[in-house]
């Protein structure tokens, strides 16, 4: 097994300027097996990234596949969801549009608002 990188793959280490660092590329490809909630992905996504992600539970309960994302369970889908992506701009753009709204949605001001009116209705 190689165990070198494709010449357009690179390993950076820490990164200071995230969105720099996403803006970068053309689709953020996450293949982890364990995750809590996802914020890597999350920030990806505020950046318009389509993404691909591996289909576990998690992911499921805040993304949507084919609509913010592209969910696969198996190597040969994710390489297939990663051609597809880089033959079709168009599915790049409303995947990371589509990303971005996802990734408002979960933002801090939109948790904090949502979390001040839980408290108003309890103290109601």
């Amino acid at each position: 097994m190689d165990t070198e990188p494709p010449e357009n793959v690179t390993f950076t280490g820490w990164v200071d300027d995230k969105p720099g660092a996403f803006g970068a590329g053309d689709v953020f490809f996450f293949p982890t097996k364990e995750e809590n909630q996802g914020i890597v992905v999350l920030e990806a996504m505020a950046c318009g990234k389509p993404c691909v992600l591996r289909d576990i539970p998690v992911f499921r309960e805040y993304f949507s596949d084919g609509h913010d994302c592209i969910l696969c369970e198996t190597r040969g889908e994710m390489v297939d969801a990663l051609e597809r992506l880089a033959a079709d701009p168009e599915l790049r753009a409303r995947l990371g549009e589509n990303a971005r709204e996802t990734a408002a949605a979960h933002s801090l001001d939109r948790v904090g608002e949502e979390l001040v009116a839980t408290y108003e209705e309890l103290l109601a």
